[in-house]
């Protein structure tokens, strides 16, 4: 055994020197723990993190798996319920058409069953030869016209009929004969009625009288356009305003109000006979010559307005060029000669049939 000898004056350095490495190698140690802590804390975040992250896709995926699952019902639901609407209204529109095509017939069979009572109440008359067609007349404003009638004219009773939706329909089958209307007017007067807008129709001389047990069927009243039954209800709202000898109308009806009760039938609008007594050729020819004359007047006022204006765009051509005027070498009408007399359909209307203020023109020709 051998021994090794130590220097002990060196020991205290020694010492020092291995207590200065420990304190090194402590401090080293220590500073690796903490990093390693930290890293493990932060990577431990980190999956938190991640796991909080699939946590709330996973509870996303679920709300929206069930949203998506309610609107698929929801969908099913209103392809259903419209599938359901359409069939109902296939056949509410079936149900439509029936009806109307009902209410045609009816309104159809009314109006031969009048021609028909026509045929027995008065007689054939011909007044006119077959071969004469309808004069078409065309103006705007029927007073224009009067203005430059014959004198010969001035104490002649002219009832001029303006077309849908201001009046109600009448029926004349052909120039010359007897029809009807819902006009409370009497006669005897010259007929004059729009067709198509500003083309007026001499058709005869009439008088009329209540058409008995022919008033307006339900029928008929519905198988009018809309605008044409609102206009008649707001003429007949304005007549019950006025004074009246009649005290059990009701003066405050409203249009709305008369109009339901001729929608439901608790009205009826009466009807009126018209019997023709005449059919004055001289007249028509008067009233073309005239209508002529207004034509050439609005020609000459466009001409004037276009020249005096700024514009160079031509002036729109008038319709007088259409209006045919027959040769009849008759004499020409005195322009100083005064108007004849015109009636609207609320003129000269006993009391007793204030009810049934003219509404509209259709004719059957």
């Amino acid at each position: 055994m051998s021994i090794i000898p130590v220097d002990a004056s060196i020991a205290p350095e020694l010492i020092e020197f291995w207590a200065k490495k420990y304190k090194e190698t402590k401090d080293e140690l220590d500073t690796l723990k903490e990093n390693a802590t930290y890293d493990l804390v932060s990577k431990n975040e980190e999956i938190l993190s991640v796991v909080r992250s699939i946590k709330t896709t996973v509870v996303e995926d679920a709300t929206l798996r069930q949203e998506f699952e309610a609107v698929s019902q929801e969908k099913d639901a209103l392809v259903a319920r419209l599938a359901q609407v359409e069939a109902e209204r296939d056949a509410l529109s079936t149900q439509v058409k029936l009806h109307t095509e009902q209410v045609r017939s009816l309104a159809t069979e009314a109006i031969s069953n009048r021609h028909s009572t026509l045929t027995h109440l008065f007689r054939p008359v011909s007044f006119i030869p077959q071969s004469h067609l309808a004069p078409i007349m065309l103006f705007p404003d029927f007073k224009e016209v009067l203005a430059h009638l014959p004198n010969i004219y001035a104490g002649e009773r002219i009832q001029f009929i303006s077309r849908p939706p201001s009046t109600l329909p009448m029926y004349i089958p052909v120039l010359g004969q007897h029809g009807y209307w819902f006009n409370g007017a009497q006669g005897p007067f010259q007929l004059v009625v729009e067709g198509l807008p500003a083309e007026w129709t001499y058709l005869g001389k009439y008088v009329s009288a209540p058409f008995v047990a022919n008033d307006m069927r339900l029928s008929e009243w519905l198988a009018l356009d809309e605008r044409t039954r609102v206009a008649h209800a707001s003429q007949v709202a304005a007549l019950l305003r006025q004074p009246t000898d009649q005290t059990d109308l009701n003066a405050n009806a409203n249009q709305q109000d008369i109009k339901r009760r001729y929608d439901t039938g608790e009205w009826k609008v009466p009807c009126f006979s018209l019997q023709c007594v005449g059919y004055s050729m001289p007249l028509c020819q008067a009233l073309q010559i005239a209508a002529l004359k207004v034509q050439r007047q609005q020609a000459d006022r466009g001409n004037t307005a276009a020249g005096n204006a700024s514009s160079s765009a031509p002036a729109v051509a008038p319709r007088s060029e259409t209006a045919q005027v027959p040769q009849t070498g008759a004499e020409e009408p005195s322009r100083d000669a005064p108007c004849c007399k015109a009636e609207s359909t609320e003129e000269r209307v006993p009391k007793k049939m204030r009810l049934s203020p003219k509404i509209m023109v259709k004719l059957e020709l």
